[in-house]
């Protein structure tokens, strides 16, 4: 009886809580009104199948390449800081050098997958993403009088930026293509900042710019190398030709003395070689040493009458 009198007491309480509120007014409908040519619009776009997402024109993209080259000795070392983008689901080839040497490849940290088509250098890229590829890079110097050289290969990345440090304050380095934006000397070394053409090879060449007491030491110590190197020859000889000597002859010019015994004159001397050139007939051979001999021995006395002269 007393759980019956409570709930009662609950109920009445709850329903005059309801009935105390005031009354929600009616609500209007909202509607839109659309013309019968824009319902059909409408209908017609919703019965539309959904367009398929449009594909990349291409796999992936180089956007930049950064190059940091330093020359030391016979030898050009590199490092290529490439960044770029693969814009296709999956695993993308993206040519990344032609023509190089590569040392090392990474990305992130890890080796970097790469083929080789010919002499192009192909990566393994996983997409879609951007991806920064790290290139180690080599190749040889090549030298010629007073200038060494070397070409940096092509990246076909959208810009391609190049720091190039080489020895010697006294550089001037050309590149065949590209801008050269700044050029710095630090520690004896020139370094130069330069924009690069994309997709192209570059050499890099460099010629030394002696001030005048450096250039006359230079070619004082050249002057004395090479006549020690004659002094040292012409002796090598005289165990063999008693008598041979060297003296001076002038401002950087030198005489090798012939002594009397050996000067007999043209003649004397075809009569002491007759005997060889007839057993070389005799036996039917070429005779390669005698003519490298005489070959090396007229060079010898054309270039020197061109320089005296």
């Amino acid at each position: 009886m007393t759980k019956l009198t409570t709930l009662t007491a609950l109920f009445a309480a709850f329903t005059s809580t309801v009935l105390a509120q005031p009354p929600r007014p009616v609500e209007t409908p909202r509607t839109v009104t659309l013309s019968v040519t824009e319902y059909n619009r409408l209908i017609d776009l919703a019965a539309r199948p959904p367009q398929p997402q449009t594909a990349a024109p291409v796999a992936a993209v180089l956007s930049s390449a950064d190059l940091r080259v330093r020359v030391d000795r016979e030898t050009a070392r590199g490092v290529f800081a490439v960044a770029g983008d693969v814009l296709r689901p999956g695993v993308a080839k993206v040519a990344v050098l032609n023509g190089a040497t590569l040392v090392d490849a990474t990305i992130a940290g890890r080796p970097l997958p790469l083929l080789a088509e010919g002499t192009a250098q192909t990566a393994l890229l996983p997409g879609p993403g951007p991806f920064t590829l790290n290139l180690d890079w080599g190749a040889p110097l090549a030298f010629a009088p007073g200038k060494g050289s070397f070409v940096l290969p092509a990246l076909p990345a959208g810009t391609v930026r190049a720091t190039i440090d080489v020895p010697s304050e006294q550089a001037d380095v050309k590149l065949s293509s590209g801008l050269i934006t700044r050029r710095t000397t630090n520690g004896g070394r020139t370094i130069i900042e330069a924009t690069l053409t994309p997709g192209a090879p570059a050499e890099v060449s460099w010629s030394m710019r002696d001030s005048a007491p450096v250039a006359a030491a230079r070619e004082s110590r050249a002057a004395a190398d090479v006549t020690q190197a004659l002094r040292d020859t012409v002796a090598g000889w005289q165990g063999e030709l008693p008598g041979l000597a060297v003296a001076p002859a002038g401002p950087n010019a030198y005489e090798v003395i012939l002594p009397a015994a050996l000067d007999g004159g043209h003649e004397t001397h075809f009569a002491r070689v007759l005997d060889g050139v007839l057993r070389i007939v005799d036996e039917g051979r070429w005779p390669t040493a005698l003519a490298q001999r005489t070959l090396g021995k007229y060079t010898l006395l054309a270039e020197a009458a061109a320089k005296t002269s």
